[in-house]
């Protein structure tokens, strides 16, 4: 099953996410624990990418989104500048609150939930995609 969207890079983004993640929870037969997770990798690339994308505001987060027999996989493509997430460093969960810095954390909610990602530069856009295993069906 393959489903495909585009949403601007602004924060109206975040609501279509939302919308077109409930249209696959009624048709995709997967567990709302797996969809959270999807949810949250999601949310916090497309916020990454609207905060820290530059460029054009108004221009589209291309989105696909697959399930196969075992796996939910995701690309995500935007012309924003010139950014891979693999290369990010892990933020310190060690350090105490007040020494940390601010941010960091989506992406290490994104290595934590899926299973792979990957990065490339083509076409002048960023294309990202991760892969997760899910675990079963929504019953």
């Amino acid at each position: 099953m393959i489903h495909t969207f585009q949403i601007l890079k602004d924060r109206a983004g975040l609501t279509t996410l939302s919308e077109q993640l409930k249209i696959i929870s009624t048709t995709w037969d997967i567990d709302k624990k797996d969809l959270l997770q999807l949810n949250l990798i999601l949310d916090e690339l497309i916020t990454n990418i609207i905060e820290h994308g530059g460029g054009c505001s108004k221009c589209p987060i291309e989105i696909r989104l697959e399930k196969t027999n075992s796996q939910l996989k995701a690309h995500l493509s935007d012309g924003g500048p010139p950014f891979d997430p693999t290369q990010c460093k892990n933020t310190d969960l060690t350090l105490p609150m007040d020494e940390r810095k601010c941010g960091g954390l989506g992406i290490l909610f994104v290595r934590k939930f899926s299973d792979c990602c990957s990065y490339q530069r083509k076409d002048d856009k960023n294309i990202f995609k991760f892969a997760k295993t899910y675990t079963g069906s929504a019953e």
